[in-house]
């Protein structure tokens, strides 16, 4: 299930639909067991909560957006989702059941959410990634002996330290492709990406740093790890870190204690 089709049954559940979109709505619930599920669910609970506490359109903020979005696509949540929608599709309930099956799946269902966002509001991740990210103490690329390549690297690098990412990238990415030798250049390419909220790019950028063989190409984790956390993608971060801890990579402690964190 996608965000906007939870706007889409949202709309539907308030009366904001054309005539033509209701028609499209109704045969989509009528041809999608998926779909049709996740309708009765979120009805239910469009009915147990005020339109205040539920709406994503009334109050589009970008940052709620994204916290909502998380939560919905954390395993937790996907497990209760799961559970749900096979008893949906493999049991024939009666009326009397169907009222009290909804009812408590609506409480349990309302429980969690409030509980995960609870979670997210009482952990600041954007400070946890700023504490962490150590911008001031990325290695730098001024050296004794200066060559063309490395001038380049230095004026990425002061473009970086500037806050002109999207410079220091266009900078960064010249010598990307043609240097892989270079850890360095990956991670300040993905922290760029990072700080752009660019997030997918940032995980290709430090994938195939993880990919590659370099020396320091398990830094790749750590950085992923607060690519995650900066994304609000908890349930990623906290595998990531745990895989860190487990196979003890770089930023072992760092990553022990971001995970009694989470």
């Amino acid at each position: 299930m996608s965000l906007e089709e939870d706007i889409l049954i949202e709309k539907y559940l308030k009366n904001e639909l054309s005539d033509n979109e209701k028609a499209s709505f109704l045969e989509k619930v009528n041809t999608n067991p998926e779909f049709k599920a996740q309708f009765i669910l979120e009805k239910q609970l469009f009915e147990s909560l005020n339109e205040e506490d539920w709406s994503f359109i009334e109050n589009p903020n970008k940052d709620e957006i994204e916290q909502y979005t998380a939560i919905y696509k954390s395993d937790d949540v996907k497990k209760v989702k799961n559970t749900i929608e096979k008893v949906l599709i493999n049991k024939k309930l009666k009326k009397k059941n169907k009222t009290i099956f909804f009812s408590l799946v609506a409480a349990s269902f309302t429980l969690l959410i409030l509980s995960t966002l609870f979670f997210y509001q009482n952990t600041d991740l954007d400070a946890l990634y700023k504490q962490n990210i150590a911008l001031n103490e990325l290695p730098s690329f001024v050296t004794r002996d200066v060559e063309n390549s490395q001038k380049k690297l230095i004026k990425a690098e002061k473009l970086f330290k500037q806050k002109n990412y999207k410079e220091a990238i266009n900078n960064f990415t010249q010598e990307y492709r043609s240097n892989k030798t270079n850890s360095n250049i990956f991670i300040y390419l993905a922290i760029a990406y990072i700080e752009l909220s660019k997030y997918e790019k940032a995980e290709n950028i430090l994938d195939a740093l993880i990919k590659s063989d370099l020396i320091d190409a398990e830094k790749g984790y750590w950085y992923k790890s607060l690519l995650y956390i900066k994304s609000k993608q908890v349930d990623k971060a906290k595998k990531t870190l745990q895989k860190i801890v487990d196979n003890s990579l770089y930023k072992k402690e760092e990553a022990i204690e971001l995970l009694s964190i989470l």
